[in-house]
């Protein structure tokens, strides 16, 4: 099982990679409701983003992309917005780090046991796995001194301990590895290429070592036989 943020999904729609999700079909996605809302509720009301929030819409009745709740998701969701948007410190007010849609993701995956989460957005990511990173990284952008609560973190890290965090570029990696792009004949890596780059555009937070990393792989039927 694989819970999955809003913040990939769009990433994956918006570059014409969504197929993915019934490509990776022996694989199970899961979002809780909030996300559903992100995706598909909010925006088919907005006419810019509305094709976008249809195709979504198609994952989920095809259920490529299950929508999952639990009885105490509410409960633990507003868990995780207190402890994550409470650790950090300007001034002494908290800074809001985290969004309800990436709350719900991280309270689900606490409930139902799950071991991976799908999330491009940065924040969220160096919040469970470099929460000392992502405090200089506030502090550089902000001029000012940040003030970590240290037990606020450290609870949130026990809610989550021993989970793993995909982004949507590891995910076509994957996908790529299995013929993903077969598609494209003797253009399959140029393509992987391709949609590595787009990913990034499209709000998937890689650095630049790391698209060196993705240029070097070749996902054509050799490197599959391979």
């Amino acid at each position: 099982m694989i819970i999955c943020d809003s913040s990939s999904i769009i990433a994956l729609n918006e570059t014409c990679n969504s197929n993915v999700f019934h490509f990776l079909q022996e694989l199970d996605f899961v979002i809780p409701p909030a996300v559903e809302e992100e995706i598909v509720i909010n925006p088919i009301k907005v006419k810019q983003f509305a094709m976008h929030a249809l195709r979504m819409q198609m994952i989920l009745r095809e259920k490529e992309v299950r929508i999952v709740s639990k009885k105490n998701l509410e409960e633990r969701t507003e868990k995780v917005l207190r402890f994550a948007n409470n650790s950090y410190f300007i001034d002494g007010k908290p800074l809001t780090l985290v969004q309800r849609g990436e709350a719900a993701c991280l309270a689900l995956l606490s409930l139902v046991g799950a071991r991976l989460l799908l999330i491009d957005e940065k924040t969220t990511r160096m919040i469970l796995e470099d929460p000392l990173a992502l405090q200089r990284i506030i502090q550089e952008e902000h001029g000012k001194k940040v003030k970590l609560n240290s037990e606020n973190l450290k609870r949130l890290s026990e809610m989550f301990d021993g989970a793993a965090i995909l982004r949507s570029t590891e995910l076509i990696t994957i996908a790529a590895r299995k013929g993903f792009f077969a598609r494209f004949e003797e253009d399959e890596t140029k393509a992987y290429h391709a949609a590595i780059y787009a990913l990034r555009f499209a709000g998937c937070s890689i650095t630049t070592q790391e698209l060196s990393d993705y240029d070097e792989l070749d996902v054509s039927p050799p490197f599959l036989k391979g």
